[in-house]
Formats: C-alpha cells, sequence, structure tokens
C-alpha cells in the first residue's frame, strides 16, 4: 500500500534532493523508499525502474534549466 500523499512528482523531487545532496546519480531505489517513508516496493507503482526514475530526472532538470 502507498503511503497517502505519495505521487511520482514527489518520488522524482526527493530523488534530486538526493542526488544533489550526493553529488553522483548512484541512487538506489531502497534509498529512496527509506527517505520517502515507504516501502520499496511502493515506488514501483509510480515508478517502472531505476532507469526510468533517472529519466524522469534528467526531465526534471532540464525543465528547471529552460525556466531559469
Amino acid at each position: 500500500m502507498v503511503k497517502k500523499g505519495i505521487t511520482k512528482d514527489a518520488i522524482i523531487e526527493q530523488a534530486v534532493e538526493m542526488i544533489e545532496e550526493s553529488g553522483k546519480e548512484e541512487i538506489s531505489m531502497r534509498e529512496l523508499a527509506e527517505k520517502l517513508l515507504i516501502k520499496t516496493p511502493s515506488l514501483y507503482n509510480h515508478i517502472k525502474s531505476l532507469d526510468e526514475l533517472l529519466t524522469e530526472v534528467s526531465r526534471y532538470a532540464a525543465e528547471q534549466l529552460r525556466i531559469v
């Protein structure tokens, strides 16, 4: 069961924050789930894979650059 309020956007934003903090793209779905206080399988209700997550993070970053 997904924690109430968890959205794909919230997942991507948390992933971006983790990447910015660590300075590298090497995050795991398990670590991301822990930060979001959900179980790892719950992430897969929103994101199919780590590759998809990183693609979404890249899109988010490109959009932020476009806005600035």
